[in-house]
């Protein structure tokens, strides 16, 4: 399998590609999407990236999830990012057609104070996901995922001012080969 990153019609395939730079044309629009609220709310961007560069058929399908501040200023976020939950990927196959999403669906509880993480500035904070446990991917071809996050506690019961808001990462193009 191989998993490709499109921005601005550049192909990327960096596993580390948001830790460690876009480059100037993903960086510009990265930039432009920030400026026109695409991509984030607030300082925080979501995007997905690649675990692995090649994986045959059967193997695991790992993607990163990210969360990187992109301002001058701490910003507070839910740090336990649970897929059902306040985390949702979707997976679209080459005809464009969601694929059924197989994982569990969960009613979160209300975030404690130790639910919220500080992200400083230039932070970079995720997890790893695999897509075979949440979709049916044994069959060769093109998918198309992309991750969504929402929040809607400000952690004002303790003082914080967290993020608040949904967003929408960047949509990582998956090939799997037989």
């Amino acid at each position: 399998m191989r998993i490709r990153a499109a921005c601005a019609g550049e192909e990327r395939v960096t596993p580390l590609m948001m830790r460690h730079g876009l480059g100037a044309l993903c960086g510009l629009a990265l930039m432009t999407a920030l400026n026109f609220g695409l991509m984030s709310t607030g300082s925080v961007v979501l995007s997905l990236s690649p675990s692995k560069m090649h994986v045959k058929l059967g193997d695991e399908i790992t993607v990163q999830l990210l969360f990187e501040t992109v301002g001058q200023e701490p910003v507070w976020i839910p740090g336990r990012l649970i897929v059902g939950g306040d985390v949702w990927v979707e997976v679209r196959d080459a005809s464009n057609r969601r694929l059924t999403y197989l994982g569990e669906k969960y009613t979160l509880k209300p975030l404690r104070k130790d639910d919220f993480l500080k992200l400083n500035p230039n932070h970079v904070y995720g997890r790893h996901i695999n897509l075979a446990e949440f979709y049916k991917l044994d069959e060769p071809g093109k998918y198309l995922a992309r991750a969504s996050f929402k929040n809607e506690d400000a952690g004002q019961t303790w003082g914080l001012n967290a993020w608040t808001g949904s967003m929408v990462s960047n949509e990582l193009e998956i090939i799997i080969e037989p």
